[in-house]
């Protein structure tokens, strides 16, 4: 009985012991508070700070779909519209339902795709952008920027391939006319 006492006391003074230590590391932040702080962090721009956060949410919780998302977000925000990044935010885009996250990666992975080209698949996750969020003036911006682009990479491509066509002759008219140069068409 004296031995079990001595190696409570024993145990309790390692404790005593232990807690101001205790206090002066505190845990480590759980997977959400990292998320929360880093989507506090992403939206005040300060993108370097949120993307230690959001590394360390999905170090924390792999199958975060918010983490990864946003993790994707601010890639793309530095620039990183690799096809590995705009492959993945689109799977988030049809990943995530919450409309916040999916208007943000919707919109990022438009503007990577369409960076590449690649109007088809652009297109069509742009007319998703514009049907949930009709009013939304980013998205509006981001429609008309990626519908010139294309226009004037069709415009381009058909200058290219038939120069002479009537088409062209044509597509040339109507532009001259849209800018009231009725003459010149």
């Amino acid at each position: 009985m004296l031995h079990i006492k001595k190696e409570v006391r024993s145990a309790s003074l390692f404790l005593i012991l232990l807690l101001p230590l205790a206090a002066q590391h505190p845990a480590a932040p759980s997977a959400e508070t990292a998320l929360d702080k880093g989507i506090e962090e992403f939206r005040q721009g300060r993108y370097l700070d949120a993307k230690r956060d959001f590394d360390n949410a999905v170090h924390l919780s792999p199958a975060d779909a918010r983490a990864i998302a946003y993790l994707l977000l601010t890639r793309a925000a530095f620039g990183d519209c690799s096809e590995p990044v705009f492959d993945e935010l689109r799977q988030q885009y049809y990943r995530n339902t919450g409309t916040d996250i999916r208007r943000l990666t919707g919109i990022a992975v438009v503007r990577c795709m369409s960076a590449y080209g690649l109007w088809g698949d652009s297109m069509s996750i742009l007319v998703q952008l514009r049907k949930t969020f009709p009013d939304d003036p980013e998205v509006l911006y981001l429609s008309a920027q990626v519908l010139n682009r294309a226009w004037s990479s069709s415009v381009h491509e058909l200058r290219q391939k038939a120069p002479d066509s009537y088409r062209l002759n044509q597509l040339s008219a109507q532009t001259l006319e849209a800018q009231g140069r009725y003459l010149e068409a």
